[in-house]
């Protein structure tokens, strides 16, 4: 589960099974700030595999929560990165809808807040030893607001492909904090160490 304050009741995603079936749905509920559940739980998304990897952020202005999230399509057996907005309400106010897709698989989504738009992070998968960190922008319609990103590293200092996974990400004024760990070779007087690092970058909004 993952949870989002919105200034005045926080907003739930988890996943669940439904009865009877084998493929999780992302699932949401809003909750009073002293815990007692709005409403009915909403199941999200209906995806033909898996949803999973949930992230969930709020807009305290409009009241309402953005979720993202991974699963599999149907069609190229990539992972894709899914979209919604949740009104003040608790109702789906845009329904599901893939923002990130490629040849590659994007997986393991995060987002956030900045006041007028959304950043998302992820990761896309290009193969066992090729991974990066990527950010795309969108607004409160899931619609693109700039063009999709990388933001880890391409390559160690050794040649070989870093490795950047594990992002989060927050919002600032007109910008966003991404951190990530990289999987890296470190050459120094001769001698290869590979290490894990966690890596900080910033990088611009469109507003």
């Amino acid at each position: 589960p993952r949870i989002a304050w919105n200034g005045e009741n926080f907003g739930v995603v988890w996943k669940q099974y439904p009865a009877g079936q084998t493929i999780g749905q992302v699932w949401f509920r809003a909750v009073s700030s002293n815990g007692t559940p709005i409403g009915n739980a909403t199941m999200i998304s209906n995806t033909p595999k898996t949803s999973d990897y949930l992230g969930i952020a709020a807009d305290p202005i409009k009241k309402e929560w953005v979720m993202v999230w991974h699963a599999v399509s149907a069609s190229t057996s990539k992972y894709e990165v899914y979209f919604s907005r949740i009104s003040a309400s608790g109702n789906v106010a845009v329904q599901p809808k893939v923002i990130v897709t490629s040849v590659d698989s994007m997986q393991y989504p995060d987002v956030t807040f900045n006041g007028k738009y959304y950043g998302v992070v992820y990761r896309r998968y290009v193969g066992i030893t090729e991974f990066y960190v990527h950010l795309a922008e969108v607004d409160n319609n899931g619609d693109t607001k700039t063009t999709d990103t990388q933001v880890s590293l391409s390559k160690s200092a050794t040649g070989e492909y870093a490795k950047g996974q594990s992002a989060g990400i927050a919002g600032g004024i007109n910008a966003y904090g991404i951190i990530y760990h990289e999987n890296l070779s470190i050459l120094s007087a001769g001698t290869t160490t590979k290490k894990s690092e966690v890596f900080f970058a910033q990088m611009c909004s469109a507003q």
